[in-house]
């Protein structure tokens, strides 16, 4: 199912009409499929790459919902599994897909970057580095 719905999920992050609330539920299911994918709960055929590009052709309020969502990740996981969420989980699918544009920066998008940075525990060198 997914197969059939890939291409037009991808091209709905480029799209300006739509509402933000929609827009923040298809970048939770962006997140939610990549860090499945890279736990290894699941295989959707969705790479880093397809990703890092529609969030790229995106705005700056989407990324501050897929920083949130990573946050939350982060935020999740015991104390002492912190470092190891991060090296295996957040931190590979975060620098894998996390656009570099400064012009997709934004005060709420730096905010949201510093959520994930506060979730990160003893992580928080290696997440400092990839932020």
């Amino acid at each position: 199912m997914f197969a059939l719905t890939k291409a037009p999920f991808l091209q709905l992050f480029g799209r300006g009409g739509l509402p933000d609330e929609i827009a923040r539920i298809y970048a939770g299911w962006l997140v939610s499929i990549l860090l499945a994918n890279q736990t290894g709960e699941t295989t959707y055929d969705l790479s880093f790459v397809e990703a890092r590009v529609a969030l790229r052709r995106t705005r700056p309020s989407i990324l501050q919902s897929v920083a949130h969502d990573l946050a939350e990740e982060m935020e999740r996981a015991k104390p002492d599994q912190k470092l190891l969420r991060w090296r295996d989980v957040v931190g590979p699918v975060f620098r894998k897909i996390w656009p570099q544009d400064v012009d997709l920066m934004s005060g709420t998008v730096t905010f949201k970057l510093l959520q994930i940075l506060r979730a990160a525990g003893e992580a928080f060198p290696e997440a400092a580095d990839a932020c």
